[in-house]
């Protein structure tokens, strides 16, 4: 049985005036199957989904307002509490990147709790932080990076223990250099015993169904596989001449019917600068040119949050291929306020 929860509490919400930011950014596409990694049910285990700083480039505002999770039991009476975690780049680990798990997190929620139920059943958590917990502004791959976690706990004698749901062997170009340095492998998924040992790379391509919501408006890939539209890894990694068309989706504070802009360019600033009377940052580098490629207008969807809508670009058909970087930006227009927002910027690896 799947159910879902909601949680938490977002102030002054209206659709003409000051919205509460929830725009959300998961790196997932088809899931069903729940793991805990290879971690124990009589240890804690720690689950983490790798955002990657050119992929969030760069929040600003108020930073993670909140996050979701599917999270799956096969038989529990007792309730089992779990926690979520905001955590960073380890500066003393691995020059390709790794969570640091050992320091304190950025941030802490919770704790939160999946129901007792004797049955196998599965829920999504939708939660709003009352204070939002602030992001560090550090740019560039690996130190920019960020990592969303849930901490699960040890089951009671006798009940299960708590997994999180998944993306089993998420697909992307199998000569595309993920964030390992190894060759179709992403490396976004990571799992650790809580507290204890050195995190490591879930194996099999990966992806934790857990997603990040931000203050700030967040653009995301995608990758057009025949019918479907995906925003896992291909979306990062896409195959062009295997067939994959290139796509990008703006999640925007902005009412309903907004005017978004994207924009293309083949270069990142290393930091990215504020423009006058528009919110958000610029990430992408004038100098390296700047394609304004369509104008989309946003609309609301089942499930978004209040306050959020969303534009998609594409998908397009390029002979983009060999290692080359594209980087999007989304400039949304508010079809109310007239206020100007830039989104992250994010790149795409053809």
């Amino acid at each position: 049985m799947n159910r879902v929860q909601s949680h938490g509490l977002c102030l002054a919400v209206t659709l003409t005036g000051a919205l509460c930011a929830q725009n959300e950014i998961r790196h997932l596409d088809n899931f069903g199957s729940a793991s805990r990694a290879s971690i124990a049910p009589t240890v804690s285990a720690t689950l983490l989904q790798r955002i990657p700083a050119d992929q969030v480039h760069r929040p600003s505002g108020a930073g993670v307002t909140g996050f979701t999770a599917i999270l799956q039991c096969a038989g529990s009476l007792l309730p089992q509490q779990f926690f979520y975690e905001l955590r960073h780049n380890d500066a003393a680990g691995a020059t390709t990147g790794v969570p640091d798990t050992a320091g304190a997190a950025t941030g802490v929620a919770g704790p939160f709790t999946f129901p007792a139920d004797p049955g196998a059943t599965a829920y999504q958590f939708i939660f709003t932080f009352n204070t939002p917990i602030a992001v560090p502004q550090v740019s560039g791959v690996p130190a920019g990076d960020l990592y969303s976690d849930v901490v699960l706990p040890v089951p009671a004698p006798g009940d299960a223990p708590l997994m999180m749901q998944i993306g089993f062997h998420e697909p992307m170009r199998a000569s595309a250099i993920g964030y390992t340095g190894t060759p179709g492998i992403a490396g976004l998924a990571w799992s650790v015993v809580t507290g204890l040992g050195s995190p490591a790379i879930v194996s099999q391509n990966v992806a934790w169904a857990l997603g990040t919501r931000f203050s700030s408006d967040v653009c995301q890939p995608f990758a057009r596989r025949g019918n479907n539209d995906n925003f896992g890894y291909a979306g990062l990694f896409p195959d062009t001449i295997g067939g994959d068309q290139p796509g990008w989706r703006v999640r925007a504070t902005a009412n309903a019917g907004s005017a978004s802009v994207l924009v293309l360019s083949t270069g990142l600033l290393a930091a990215p600068v504020a423009i006058p009377g528009i919110g958000g940052l610029l990430g992408l580098d004038p100098a390296s040119g700047l394609v304004v490629v369509m104008i989309a207008p946003t609309a609301t969807n089942n499930g978004m949050p209040t306050g959020t809508s969303e534009a998609r670009f594409g998908p397009f058909a390029t002979s983009l291929s060999g290692g080359v970087n594209v980087f999007a930006q989304v400039l949304t227009i508010d079809a109310v306020s007239t206020g100007l927002r830039l989104s992250t910027a994010c790149r795409v690896n053809f």
